[in-house]
């Protein structure tokens, strides 16, 4: 019905656009409904490469940083990367920008409270790499296709195993587990806690999440600095 429906709008006479929102809803759905059929037989290339996991990131590799034009006197180096995604049928124009050093192998992302917006570099990993071209292409309809099967070019890897964090004091009413599967740092809670530690928590950047069943965040060096804080906090009130 949904295809029917695609095929229905896109015959019609659509002088003014109004039709085209519609069918990206319409093949966002689909793509839910029936990944496979929604992939099947469509080659994707960028940048006139063939789409493959290696292509993707040589066209990353083959770029040269260039140095800021507006911070003469910092030592400011930018990647910037024309793109061009073609499913065969079209082409979507896009164009990626992010700071990185001068050998581009560290990629500069903002930091946040913990530590006073300090920026923080990141390895430029492969997989990173990979990641910041096709995120260009996210979006509906078409756009949502491609970046699906661009997806599935990442390589897959085993999943990490939790580590629980042993080393707190044993009046703390939670457990703490690093979540390296999901890049998350969980504090495991019996059951509800007051108030006052839901305060404590939030303050220091944990939210619960209703789907883990713990108050977590994202798991990273100003994470186990909150946790110090909060384990803090919450010995003195325990």
């Amino acid at each position: 019905m949904i295809k029917d429906k695609i095929a229905r709008l896109e015959a019609e006479t659509d002088i003014y656009g109004n039709n085209k929102a519609e069918i990206r809803r319409l093949k966002g759905r689909l793509l839910q409904l029936a990944p496979d059929e929604m992939k099947k037989d469509i080659e994707i290339t960028i940048n006139g490469k063939e789409a493959t996991f290696e292509n993707i990131v040589t066209i990353f590799n083959e770029a040269l940083p260039e140095k800021s034009r507006f911070s003469e006197n910092e030592e400011r180096y930018y990647m910037n990367l024309p793109l061009c995604f073609s499913n065969g049928k079209r082409k979507y124009n896009e164009y990626l920008s992010n700071e990185v050093n001068a050998d581009c192998t560290m990629l500069s992302t903002y930091g946040n409270r913990e530590n006073d917006y300090k920026t923080i570099w990141k390895p430029l990993t492969d997989e990173l790499k990979f990641m910041l071209i096709i995120n260009k292409i996210s979006g509906s309809g078409n756009k949502a296709v491609i970046y699906s099967i661009l997806k599935d070019l990442l390589p897959k890897t085993e999943p990490q195993q939790e580590e629980t964090i042993t080393e707190e004091a044993e009046n703390l009413p939670f457990k703490t587990v690093k979540n390296n599967d999901l890049m998350r740092l969980q504090l495991l809670f019996d059951g509800k806690p007051s108030e006052e530690i839901r305060t404590i928590l939030k303050s220091n950047g944990f939210r619960w999440s209703p789907r883990e069943k713990a108050w977590q965040r994202l798991l990273n060096d100003n994470a186990l600095c909150s946790l110090k804080r909060v384990s803090e906090a919450i010995a003195k009130i325990a």
